[in-house]
Order: structure tokens, then sequence, then C-alpha cells
């Protein structure tokens, strides 16, 4: 079976990550301990309202938009965030899909229209070693 370049790479950023916020260890910036439960990874796009023309500083509700990721993180539901390609991925944790689909529908710049997102459970079955070192 073939598998397109774009699709490996995903691959690997995405256990990756994951096994790097299974480490149990706490980002510098998060205030809290990661206990919130489930995790899962959010897959995000530019949505009907992203300008190309203007930059992302640039996009109606893209200054909440940070805000509001800089507060999930301080919160410890972000345990790590990335950009890739034009994507951009975030694993995060919470009690259930429902929850934190609902946060994910009340980011600023969801509602504005610039950002869509998928989200998924997921579960970590191979954790990075790199990072337990």
């Amino acid at each position: 079976m073939k598998t397109s370049r774009f699709s490996q790479l995903l691959g690997v950023l995405i256990l990756t990550f994951v096994a790097f916020a299974s480490s149990g260890k706490e980002s510098s910036t998060s205030s809290k301990p990661n206990t919130l439960g489930k995790q899962f990874i959010v897959h995000l796009e530019t949505g009907k309202n992203w300008d190309p023309l203007l930059s992302p500083a640039q996009q109606k509700s893209f200054k909440q938009h940070t805000d509001n990721m800089s507060s999930l993180r301080k919160q410890g539901i972000i345990l790590m965030g990335a950009r890739y390609a034009k994507y951009g991925m975030l694993v995060i944790q919470g009690d259930s899909l429902k929850s934190m689909t609902e946060l994910m529908n009340n980011d600023p710049g969801v509602l504005a229209g610039i950002f869509i997102f998928k989200i998924e459970p997921i579960s970590i079955f191979y954790p990075w070693a790199a990072a337990n070192q």
C-alpha cells in the first residue's frame, strides 16, 4: 500500500507530539499538572472567513484566539501545539470528547470562521523515549 509523503509526515508528527505529551513532563509554562483525563488530537485548518491577503495577526479575532490558546495552555488543557505545512495541531486533555469539542467550538477563531477543526480521541501506545531522558 502506497502512502503519500504528507500522510507519512503527519503520522510522524502525531506520534512525536502524542508521545511527548504522554511523557509525564510538565511544560514550564503550565501552572497546573496534567491531570485532566483523556487526551485528544485537534487538527486546525483555515476556515471560510480566513482572508489570504491578510497576515495571521490581521485576521478577525486572531488575537482573541491566541489569548484563548495561551489560557488553555496555562490551565494544562493544551499539552502541545504545533504548526505543520499550512495546518495546526493541538494535543489537549479533558474529561470527554463532547466537552473538548465544545471547548474548541467556543474558540474565538472558530466562532469568527477563520479556523475549522477536527478532533479525535487518541490512545498512546508507544511513548517517545527521548521525552523521558
